[in-house]
């Protein structure tokens, strides 16, 4: 669209936004604040603008043209063509088969499937030259469109072991670069690198270094890639991830003078799908094959809810194939090419994520390559590192969440008591206090006497109840209960568990000398020793 709307209105520059958060943020660190960084190493703004994030690339994504691929794994012969007739007249728009041996009838198979107008996609567990020939005489036979998903690095990168060794399985690719033109036989599994933990700017790198694995060593390779990706749950970086990876392929390609194209077919990945809430796995796969479909994959096939702990099933593959038509149809997510241009923090995130990536292959080529390279153990290594950090930053988040749930919990409670009639507030009590304390007793070794300590309570009325909450660092880490009585306030806490801190409880009581003014003592006591503190609060001026 050339017409521009809204002329109307004055353009806000990125410096007058700037200049607006600074004033809302009054006085907080705007980095601190407000700019968070991603495992990839990249920093989140808070806003993007034209002024200073100008496309510099384009990153072409055919949305219009996704199709939705179904996964059948082939066992029984007859109930796997059924089932394909089935789930074609159903919705899905592709196939992409799972074969475990050449003992499958290949011709059978195909032949009696609408081949002209299906994709088919067949996912090898073996590595055969005839019976890759046979599949493009069918395809050629029948103006078929098929991709072969076989991938000798992915399966050296799975289980440490190649098809035969590295001799033999690249003469059979470059023999089947020259006898087969009809099908596209060779794929690179990403997706193994994603579910094994790998972050993103690895999962683009790693995916890079392998294809150039493959255009080293096929001669005259001249074929479209099939890329199987698996997309995980942090949206826009998803999309972005997509985008990057066309962009460097392409960038590949261009360095060794081929006009050859990738063909994404994306999943959503199994990292993050649970056993014990299975339905939340709908939303997760919902949101993932959404950043699939804007992230310009050519095709999506979705993950059951029940795929980590169930068999492939009718109901399971039928509610992931209307996840999809629902998108498609009733979304209509195939209405538009290119539906992230514009955004500048998709395409900033894209551009960063590609020059990370860009700089980390440099860095495998230039210490032997992908496949010394795992071969040596290094991107293994690297990868594990990388899943271990995740899991981290899982545990403290669910960590996190669970102390905000039992703080929910715990306000429910409050909120439904009834106000004592009793009860006198005193004005001067709610608010912000720097709290002091100093150790002048204590039988536990991590304390010593003289030990000072400080913190900012925020105290509250909730029913009959005074409240303080205690924040370290901006971060809530505890909460007091208690009862105010005339001129005297005592709190406490109690936590239960395993940890060093176990059946701790801990004892304030507050004399209130003043307006803005309490003193009084904080006792610790654990299972087998006691700290007791003096404190001093002064309320702070809000």
């Amino acid at each position: 669209m050339s017409e521009k709307l809204f002329t109307e209105f004055e353009g806000v520059s990125s410096k007058q936004w700037k200049n607006q958060i600074q004033y809302e943020l009054k006085g907080a660190d705007y980095n601190e604040t407000l700019v968070w960084e991603s495992p990839e190493g990249i920093k989140v703004r808070p806003f993007y603008h034209a002024d200073e994030d100008k496309k510099s690339f384009s990153a072409n994504t055919e949305a219009t043209n996704f199709k939705i691929v179904q996964d059948i794994f082939v066992h029984d012969l007859d109930k796997s063509i059924a089932r394909a007739l089935e789930t074609l007249n159903r919705g899905a728009e592709s196939i992409r088969f799972t074969l475990e041996n050449e003992s499958v009838d290949i011709t059978k198979l195909l032949t009696s499937l609408p081949l002209t107008t299906t994709p088919i996609y067949i996912s090898m567990h073996f590595l055969s030259e005839d019976f890759i020939k046979k599949i493009n005489e069918i395809a050629a036979k029948h103006s078929a469109t098929i991709h072969v998903l076989v991938d000798p690095i992915g399966q050296f990168a799975k289980d440490g072991n190649l098809f035969s060794n590295v001799e033999g399985d690249f003469t059979t690719l470059n023999n089947l670069a020259k006898s087969c033109n009809t099908i596209q036989f060779l794929s690179i599994n990403a997706a193994l690198y994603q579910n094994a933990g790998a972050n993103m700017v690895q999962q683009l790198a790693y995916t890079l270094a392998h294809a150039n694995e493959y255009f080293n060593r096929i001669a005259n390779f001249n074929q479209q890639v099939t890329i199987q990706v698996a997309v995980g749950t942090n949206y826009f970086f998803e999309i972005a991830k997509l985008r990057a990876l066309r962009l460097l392929f392409n960038t590949l390609a261009k360095e060794y003078s081929s006009k050859i194209n990738c063909h994404i077919i994306a999943t959503p990945t199994k990292r993050n799908k649970t056993l014990y809430d299975y339905n939340v796995n709908m939303l997760r796969t919902t949101t993932e094959c959404m950043s699939a479909i804007l992230g310009g994959a050519d095709a999506v096939s979705n993950l059951a809810y029940d795929a980590i702990y169930h068999k492939d099933n009718e109901f399971g593959d039928r509610i992931s194939r209307n996840q999809l038509l629902v998108l498609k149809h009733e979304s209509y997510f195939d209405k538009v090419n290119n539906p992230a241009d514009g955004a500048y923090y998709i395409e900033v995130v894209t551009e960063q994520l590609a020059e990370k990536a860009l700089l980390l292959f440099k860095d495998i080529e230039a210490n032997g390559g992908f496949i010394t390279q795992l071969i040596e153990g290094n991107i293994q290594r690297k990868i594990k590192e990388s899943a271990e950090k995740e899991q981290e930053l899982i545990a403290r988040e669910k960590t996190l969440q669970f102390k905000e749930k039992e703080l929910a919990e715990k306000q429910m409670r409050f909120d439904t008591l009834s106000r004592d009639s009793s009860f006198i507030a005193n004005p001067s009590i709610p608010g912000l206090w720097l709290v002091k304390m100093t150790c002048v007793e204590t039988t536990c070794a991590e304390s010593a006497v003289g030990d000072i300590r400080t913190e900012e309570w925020i105290i509250s009325y909730e029913a009959n109840h005074v409240i303080g909450r205690v924040m370290a660092n901006g971060k809530l880490v505890r909460v007091y209960t208690g009862s105010l009585n005339n001129k005297s306030i005592e709190l406490s806490l109690e936590t239960q568990g395993d940890s060093p801190e176990a059946a701790t409880r801990m004892l304030v009581r507050l004399a209130i000398k003043g307006p803005g003014l309490m003193e009084g003592q904080r006792e610790i006591v654990r299972n087998n020793c006691k700290v007791v503190y003096t404190v001093r609060m002064e309320k702070q001026n809000q």
